[in-house]
């Protein structure tokens, strides 16, 4: 849910409304909560909060796709998924990494010594990813 929260927030608080783009933001939260509740109403009945949060999760991802959909010919997109698609690799392996040891391990001093150095490891490949990434971007410029 984050990622799309994160999406959408920043088209709608640093683009479209200084851009006076108002309207084009009320569509797309207009038709998000629309989405949601027509979606919401039978999670729920059948999944109870699971089905609130999934159905809260699909909205978001709306929202953000109709400001994207607003704003693709002012950014180019491609450009920036390929940067969130390389983090999330990054934190998919180490999420597996972890989710693999959390069963394994009983010592609980010993996993949060694991966690954090899987954590460290994150940022550390993160960093170093998006470090050549803008290096080629400003080479490119």
């Amino acid at each position: 849910m984050l990622i799309p929260m994160v999406v959408s927030n920043v088209l709608a608080n640093q683009f479209m409304v200084p851009l006076n783009r108002i309207s084009e933001y009320t569509k797309s939260v207009i038709i998000g909560a629309c989405f949601n509740i027509i979606i919401e109403l039978p999670l729920i009945f059948y999944y109870s909060a699971m089905g609130a949060a999934a159905a809260s999760v699909c909205s978001e991802v709306v929202v953000a796709g109709i400001q994207i959909y607003y704003c693709r010919e002012d950014f180019e997109f491609t450009r920036v998924f390929e940067s969130v698609l390389g983090v999330s690799i990054i934190g998919l392996v180490l999420f597996g990494i972890a989710t693999v040891m959390n069963g394994t391990i009983a010592n609980l001093f010993l996993a949060a010594i694991i966690s954090v150095a899987l954590a460290l490891l994150y940022l550390l490949f993160t960093f170093k990813w998006l470090k050549e990434r803008i290096n080629n971007l400003i080479q490119a410029s």
